[in-house]
């Protein structure tokens, strides 16, 4: 019974992949929840570039035409 209701980290990082990385990182500052695992911040930091540079590539060229 125990740990039944955990999520594993690949989950967690897909979801975040999948748009909810603000909802992610305010999760891990509100309630410090894997803020000491270097190697998932490594992995949730590039989640975070990608997602930026897909929001400036689809920004620059769909929007500006």
């Amino acid at each position: 019974m125990k740990h039944q209701r955990r999520i594993s980290e690949n989950t967690l990082l897909g979801v975040s992949f999948l748009g909810g990385t603000i909802g992610a990182l305010l999760g891990m500052l509100l309630f410090r929840h894997k803020i000491s695992k270097r190697s998932f911040l490594l992995k949730f930091g590039l989640i975070v570039l990608i997602q930026v540079g897909l929001l400036y590539f689809f920004q620059k060229y769909f929007y500006n035409y």
